[in-house]
């Protein structure tokens, strides 16, 4: 049986979540531009097994694998109880946050793991420290997240990967690297950190490609980039993405994410998402996407010019 505990928020608590992970290469950090938000603890009622190796919530199942017993910082009973109730409470301040800023529901609890170590490899060889993906075979064919101790302590990295984890459970859709790593990257600074490490400037290569639509990020296969590049496309994907915030409101991801989730195919490449967005704004976004952030479409054939119109 699960031991159940309820949680009641204190008004003088609060999470003070500051960010800690940083690109190696960025040697003089920019300095902060915003507060750091702050979150009063959720009431959330909170099960615990027996052996205080899994914990569930409203929206979260925290697994903590058996192989952390052996560090002492999971010896003890106690020790894990009390981690595992600081760390899901966390995430369901994280989740009130993404619900608030993008309109992420999920009607069943996704999953969240603590091992002793990843190191899910992904194209390029590239390993990482903490991953989401969109259907775990080992936890029910469920969104599922992957984090060490480590990387679970870094607030950043953890808000930047439970941002992947909702996104698969609420929109279900693979949109292009571009777009979902300029979402988690975005709330990661924008709205935790503070931030500003926007590139404005488009990656434009010596043949005139534009290296971000041509980006696979840290999927399985596809293109990598140069280290120092790399972090620019991380760079530039948030400014684009804070930047259309910036311009069409707090809704304006909302919105977006409902037409995403009507979209009838598992994937959307760049132009049908622009024209997602044409459809909420009622701007030729294509035009947008192709004057400013020097994007060229792979179906030339459907004018920039007969977006809007086609979509009244």
């Amino acid at each position: 049986m699960l031991k159940k505990f309820r949680w009641a928020a204190l008004l003088a608590g609060a999470f003070l979540l500051a960010g800690c992970m940083q690109p190696a290469s960025m040697v003089n950090a920019p300095e902060r531009t915003k507060r750091k938000t702050t979150f009063a603890v959720p009431r959330v009622q909170i099960n615990i097994s027996q052996d205080a190796h899994q914990f569930s919530s409203p929206h979260f199942t925290l697994y903590l694998k058996r192989e952390l017993d052996a560090l002492r910082q999971f010896a003890s009973l106690q020790d894990r109880v009390s981690y595992g109730k600081g760390l899901i409470l966390q995430l369901e301040t994280y989740y009130i946050h993404l619900k608030n800023t993008l309109g992420y529901v999920v009607k069943e609890p996704v999953n969240v793991v603590i091992s002793k170590q990843v190191g899910q490899v992904f194209s390029g060889g590239f390993t990482t420290p903490a991953y989401a993906t969109s259907a775990d075979p080992d936890y029910g064919n469920k969104p599922t997240a992957h984090f060490s101790p480590k990387s679970a302590a870094e607030v950043s990295t953890l808000i930047h990967e439970v941002t992947h984890l909702l996104d698969y459970a609420y929109v279900g859709k693979f949109a292009p690297p571009w777009f979902m790593e300029g979402i988690a990257t975005m709330i990661e600074n924008d709205f935790l950190e503070g931030n500003n490490r926007r590139r404005k400037e488009p990656l434009i290569n010596e043949a005139g490609v534009n290296l971000l639509q041509k980006w696979a990020a840290h999927r399985r296969e596809g293109n990598m980039l140069p280290d120092g590049l790399e972090i620019e496309a991380y760079n530039h994907s948030y400014y684009i993405l804070s930047e259309l915030h910036r311009r069409y409101g707090d809704d304006f991801y909302i919105k977006l994410f409902r037409e995403m989730q009507k979209w009838p195919d598992r994937r959307l490449n760049d132009g049908q998402l622009v024209d997602l967005m044409s459809r909420v704004t009622k701007t030729d976004m294509r035009r947008v996407f192709e004057n400013e952030f020097e994007f060229k479409f792979e179906d030339p054939e459907k004018k920039s010019t007969q977006t809007t119109t086609q979509q009244k």
